[in-house]
């Protein structure tokens, strides 16, 4: 059974070496630093908001705005594509060095701790702005009347609609709306209802009880077929085999030790393949947000609808990110956090610019590999 205790895996086989000799010096390249750091993701946001407005002022077709998002979207499908297998090798692979090294246990349920105390307090967050906004946020829709439905009724011969004159309802030929597309007035009907039956109708969002959306995760996390769970990217399902799978992987015997090996090539595979991916990311922002801001009718009505909104989501955010996020971090890993969160900016400016969380995690997980503080199993892990 000794044989089965512990593998010596590659990550924890490293783990237990002296510090590595200092690497030689690489010449600079400012270009790289530019395109590949904040300025270059910042650059490609400015551009891509100046040309969007630029765009949207010349009212382009839906066409074009849709060819002005092709790379973006590209880009975001590539990311999605790569990074649904990297979460499960980096969480497999991760998941057996933990174990290799007996760490497995206490970083599981820390993390597990730390994920349930942030999300509670987040949501706490939100409920808090929601409460301190609320008056803002007031239901201003209008009643059926104030915004009566108008409609016609056409009749069988061609070019005549139903009209109503006095208490008289005929069919007559429409000439004013055969020749320039509009009911004349006495064709036109106005719908009063009486009833209510507008105002009953569906919203479209489905309701759920808490019992199903408890329902929901449990049945999340175990999925009844795991390659669906890889097309339809649901992660929690992923997450929730690839630990098992690791830590079955990690009880194999030493001479088994190929299959740790596999998925750890394999691993290094789709993170070089990332990286190619995430070397275009300025160019998908520009495209991303260029042919978001075109796509839009009215820039003034936009902003004027949903200021406040974003007002309200930015200082939410802010409040999380800046405010609690720092005690946090101080309270547990006593260092300055904000010299963290500046280390962490390019995959924060990244995320403002895809608006993807999943499309961000490499970028985060280069972040913190580019620290140089947090070792690749613990951050795969």
């Amino acid at each position: 059974m000794a044989a089965y205790d512990v593998v010596e895996t590659p990550s924890a086989v490293a783990s237990h070496l002296d510090t590595p000799a200092p690497e030689p010096p690489v010449k600079r390249n400012c270009f790289k630093e530019f395109y590949f750091g904040i300025p270059g993701i910042l650059t490609g946001a400015a551009i891509g908001i100046a040309l969007g407005i630029l765009i949207q002022t010349m009212t382009p077709s839906e066409e074009v705005v849709s060819w002005i998002g092709v790379p973006g979207s590209l880009f975001i499908r590539a990311i999605k594509c790569l990074v649904t297998p990297l979460v499960f090798c980096s969480l497999l692979v991760g998941m057996a060095d933990m174990l290799a090294v007996g760490k497995a246990s206490v970083i599981g349920w820390r993390t597990a701790l730390l994920y349930i105390t942030t999300t509670i307090i987040g949501a706490c967050q939100g409920l808090l702005w929601v409460v301190l906004f609320r008056s803002s946020f007031g239901n201003k829709s209008k009643s059926t009347d104030a915004n009566p439905i108008e409609f016609a009724f056409a009749c069988e011969e061609p070019g005549h609609f139903l009209t109503h004159v006095g208490a008289t309802v005929s069919c007559v030929y429409d000439e004013n709306y055969n020749k320039t597309s509009t009911f004349s007035p006495s064709s036109v009907f106005i719908a009063n209802d009486i009833h209510g039956s507008f105002a009953k109708a569906s919203s479209g969002f489905a309701r759920r009880t808490l019992t199903q959306a408890l329902q929901g995760q449990l049945n999340a996390i175990v999925p009844s077929n795991i390659t669906q769970a890889f097309a339809d990217a649901t992660l929690l399902s992923i997450i929730m085999f690839a630990i098992p799978f690791g830590v079955a992987i990690s009880l194999l015997p030493r001479d088994l030790t190929v299959v740790s090996d596999f998925f750890r090539a394999i691993n290094t595979v789709f993170m070089t393949m990332i990286t190619w991916v995430i070397s275009s990311t300025p160019i998908a922002i520009i495209s991303l947000l260029a042919s978001s801001i075109s796509e839009q009718s009215d820039l003034k009505l936009l902003v004027s609808d949903v200021g406040l909104y974003v007002l309200c989501a930015l200082l939410s955010l802010f409040v999380h990110t800046y405010v609690f996020y720092p005690i946090l971090l101080r309270s547990f890993v006593k260092i300055n956090p904000y010299k963290w969160i500046m280390k962490m900016a390019r995959a924060q400016t990244f995320a403002f610019g895809c608006a993807s969380s999943m499309a961000t995690l490499p970028v985060v997980m280069e972040c913190i590999d580019e620290t140089r503080e947090v070792s690749q199993t613990l951050s795969r892990f």
